[in-house]
C-alpha cells in the first residue's frame, strides 16, 4: 500500500479516523472510526450514497456512533494519549479499497473505493457488517437503486456509462496524492 496513492479527501478521512479514536479514548483506529469520518466529511460522497439508496444518513451516523461507543477505550495513568494503531481489520479494508481501485483502473484510492471495502467486508462486528448497506446485500441494494460508482460521479459533471460498480474511469474524488498519517 502506497500512501502517494491516496487522494486528499481519503487522507482526510483517515486523519479524521484518528482523530476520532483519540476523543474517543480509544487506542485503536477501526473501521467503524473510518466509516464515521466518511459520513461526516463535508461535500463528502458517503452521505450522498446513503440518500440515494434511501438511506437516512443521520440514523445511519447515530448507528455508526453507537458501535464506536462500544469499543474499548483506555483512560488513566496508564493511557498514552494521542497514541493510536491501524487495526489488522482496517488495515485489510485499506488493501481492499487499494484492489478496488486497480479493478476500476483508478490511479488514486479514494473515498469510494473505501466505502466501496467497507461494504464488501465479510464477517465483521459492529456498524461495518450491521448496517444497512454492508455486504453483498448493501452493495445490490446501491446498484438496484441506480447508485452505482457511475451516478455520482454524474453529480460531479463527469460522464457515465451506466451503473456500473467497476467503471473503467477514475473515481471524482480529489486526484491529488497526499501524505499519510
Amino acid at each position: 500500500m502506497d500512501p502517494n496513492k491516496f487522494t486528499q479527501k481519503t487522507n482526510d478521512a483517515i486523519a479524521a479516523a484518528q482523530s476520532l479514536a483519540v476523543k474517543n479514548g480509544q487506542q485503536q483506529i477501526e473501521v467503524e472510526h473510518l466509516l464515521l469520518a466518511l459520513i461526516e466529511q463535508e461535500k463528502g460522497i458517503v452521505s450522498k450514497i446513503l440518500q440515494k439508496s434511501s438511506i437516512d444518513p443521520a440514523a445511519y451516523k447515530k448507528a455508526v456512533e453507537d458501535e464506536i461507543r462500544k469499543l474499548p477505550s483506555v483512560s488513566g495513568p496508564g493511557a498514552q494519549p494521542g497514541q493510536v494503531f491501524v487495526t489488522q481489520r482496517l488495515n485489510r479494508i485499506i488493501v481492499a479499497s487499494e484492489e478496488i481501485a486497480q479493478r476500476m483502473q483508478d490511479e488514486f484510492i479514494s473515498v469510494e473505493h473505501l466505502f466501496l471495502a467497507i461494504m464488501d467486508e465479510h464477517g465483521s462486528t459492529g456498524a461495518g457488517s450491521g448496517t444497512p448497506v454492508s455486504g453483498h446485500h448493501g452493495r445490490t441494494r446501491l446498484h438496484r437503486s441506480g447508485q452505482g460508482q457511475q451516478d455520482f460521479r454524474s453529480d460531479q459533471g463527469q460522464s457515465t456509462r451506466g451503473h456500473d460498480l467497476h467503471p473503467r474511469e477514475p473515481a471524482r474524488d480529489d486526484r491529488q496524492p497526499g501524505s499519510h498519517l
